[in-house]
């Protein structure tokens, strides 16, 4: 494998793992941090 091709590969896994944690996971920790922003503000 080129390194430039091994930096394609990486690349593509890590956007699969985003999106499959962006589709199942995505509800709890975002809204954590959410609250916390709003929390702080006031």
């Amino acid at each position: 494998m080129t390194p430039q091709s091994l930096l394609q590969t990486t690349l593509f896994l890590l956007s699969l793992l985003f999106l499959v944690q962006g589709a199942h996971g995505r509800g709890h920790r975002e809204d954590f941090r959410f609250c916390s922003q709003r929390n702080q503000t006031h």
